[in-house]
């Protein structure tokens, strides 16, 4: 495998993901029950020229194929991708533009929730 090459995963079904965005804030998404759609995706604390945009809630489903997503929101030009990798990870990239408020591309790694344990102690 090349460096630049990261083995691919699969989005782990009904997981909340949450990580950071390099030079940003956070990310966070939920994948379906089905583990075709990103939904609920929002990214925080996105730097754009001279000032930053506190929020950004995406507004509908991404498909998921083959262990990866691309989003492009028109006509404003917002983009995300991402791409699953084994063991509950995500890793992508994020860019707003806005026209007076343009981010370069992002950077994010994301983690999917870890589940508790609902076992009961035994007597």
């Amino acid at each position: 495998m090349k460096d630049n090459e990261r083995e691919s995963g699969h989005a782990l079904r009904g997981a909340h993901y949450s990580g950071r965005v390099s030079g940003a804030g956070a990310i966070e998404f939920d994948v379906s029950a089905e583990g075709d759609e990103v939904r609920n995706l929002r990214v925080t604390q996105i730097p754009c020229d001279g000032g930053v945009h506190d929020e950004l809630p995406w507004p509908l489903s991404i498909a998921v194929a083959d262990g990866q997503f691309h989003g492009t929101l028109d006509p404003l030009a917002i983009k995300v991708s991402g791409q699953f990798l084994p063991e509950g990870k995500a890793v992508g990239t994020f860019m707003l533009d806005f026209g007076d408020c343009r981010s370069p591309e992002l950077s994010w790694t994301a983690t999917a929730a870890t589940p508790t344990s609902t076992s009961t102690p035994g007597p």
